[in-house]
């Protein structure tokens, strides 16, 4: 559950050491949903790349003040929703997250996304046919990626 108080102590909610930001901060899950959610409406087409959840309260979610970005972690590491809504805040979401957490993994469409992740140092891992490719509307791979500080 998110607890407030932890924008203030150096240690997040998984034991991570946290580098506080001036641009990113630490944002209870509604808060987090709520961004995802109007993100959806501004913009239908990005839901395909998102993971909705019903509940954000058990994830580490980050978002930078004014809500043009953010990203989540869940418990296992995995880097999920990261958005941005201006030219780059995403590869500065990521760059934080990377910061943040010894290990992230991911996954993503084959094509321009797995390209974003790859040059910031994710490596392939799994992929498999996009469980809604049909002859008719062909969809691209789902590729899992994942990422270790060294």
């Amino acid at each position: 559950m998110f607890n407030p108080s932890i924008q203030e102590n150096s240690v997040g909610i998984f034991g991570v050491a946290e580098i506080l930001s001036p641009v990113f901060r630490r944002a209870a899950g509604e808060e987090f949903q709520e961004q995802i959610l109007k993100l959806c409406l501004e913009d239908p087409s990005v839901e395909d790349g998102l993971t909705i959840l019903e509940d954000y309260s058990q994830l580490d979610c980050w978002l930078i003040e004014n809500g043009q970005a953010g990203f989540a972690i869940s418990i296992d590491r995995e880097l999920i929703n990261v958005f941005s809504r201006s030219s780059g805040l995403g590869s500065q979401a990521v760059e934080f997250a990377q910061r943040q957490y010894r290990y992230l993994h991911l996954n993503c469409f084959e094509g321009p996304l797995q390209d974003f992740y790859a040059r910031r140092g994710f490596q392939e891992y799994n992929r498999e046919r996009n469980w809604f490719d049909h002859p008719q509307n062909p969809r691209p791979d789902v590729v899992y990626m994942n990422w270790e500080r060294k």
